[in-house]
């Protein structure tokens, strides 16, 4: 404090200029996704054009090496891809920027997997303050997500064709399991073909079955994923019972449909806890038209889940 005409008042706190946020690694990280994605499109391209899926099968690199222009067919799968993992993450963010919480730009995961990333996140810095704000953020990101996943898949599978399935596999293949909304758009834009052939995908379904994955594995209803954050908001006090349920059927499903997937899913969720922190408002309620959106959200969940998403023959 200082002394004016004989008062004392409170100086003025000095202005901290605002960190500007660092986004070196966020910038890196999406550059690696970029190169991950189109070496795995072109990769997968190779597949489609000779009628089979390059699966556990290393002469793929012999061929881009040998051609490198080979890589130019990655680009559609790889802008595919990130335009879905992007419109998801950046529904998280503009939702918590509307509501003033500090939130990190995405993260993509690059990696050598069957679509060349284990996804994207956020990180959010701030608590949230009440259920509303809660399920805006939760529910933003499949539905921004899903919005880009619907056309992708239906444009993939129309550009997919159907192959004769030979008595004998020349070495293994990953075969994926199909959601009800491929069955959906099958019937809707697809001729019908005999039932000793099966559908080849184009590098876009395969980023469109990708997108569909990612979203019903966001909207289980557990933990800090966004059908966590959906279920808490709705349920509030009950939701305990919900999170300990949808756990229960995790590892049955890992049971009983022998797809080790589920185990790790479960292990995973274990870390992340299977309780929801509250928010700073837990008692205002959810309307009538959060709800509604809460049960399209299901409905998604729905449409997308598959219980056993990859099997090899």
């Amino acid at each position: 404090m200082e002394s004016l005409s004989g008062e004392e008042r409170l100086a003025p706190a000095p202005l901290v200029p605002e960190k500007r946020p660092r986004i070196f690694i966020n910038v890196i990280l999406f550059i690696l996704t970029i190169i991950t994605t189109f070496v795995i499109g072109a990769v997968d391209h190779l597949g489609f054009q000779s009628n089979e899926p390059i699966i556990f099968d290393l002469s793929f690199i012999h061929k881009i090496f040998a051609d490198p222009s080979i890589l130019r067919h990655g680009f559609y799968f790889s802008i595919a891809i990130m335009g879905f993992l992007l419109s998801h993450e950046l529904g998280h963010y503009f939702t918590c920027r509307r509501y003033n919480i500090n939130a990190t730009l995405p993260y993509f995961i690059p990696a050598p997997t069957l679509v060349g990333t284990f996804g994207a996140f956020i990180k959010i810095k701030s608590p949230i303050k009440n259920k509303k704000a809660l399920f805006d953020i939760g529910i933003a990101g499949p539905l921004a997500g899903f919005a880009v996943a619907l056309p992708t898949l239906i444009v993939g599978l129309k550009l997919s064709k159907p192959i004769l399935i030979p008595p004998v596999h020349r070495g293994l293949y990953l075969g994926l399991g199909e959601p009800l909304l491929f069955d959906l758009i099958e019937r809707a834009f697809l001729p019908a073909y005999p039932a000793n052939y099966d559908l080849l995908l184009h590098p876009i379904a395969l980023a469109g079955w990708f997108g569909c994955l990612a979203t019903a594995l966001n909207l289980l209803p557990i933990s800090q994923l966004d059908g966590g954050h959906i279920s808490y908001a709705i349920f509030g006090k009950h939701y305990s019972k919900v999170s300990l349920g949808v756990f229960s059927v995790i590892i049955l499903m890992g049971f009983i449909t022998g797809f080790p997937g589920w185990f790790f899913w479960g292990l995973l969720i274990l870390l992340l806890g299977l309780r929801h922190p509250r928010t700073l408002d837990d008692e205002l309620p959810l309307d009538g038209k959060r709800k509604l959106l809460g049960l399209l959200a299901l409905i998604i969940f729905i449409l997308t889940f598959t219980a056993k998403p990859i099997y090899i023959s």
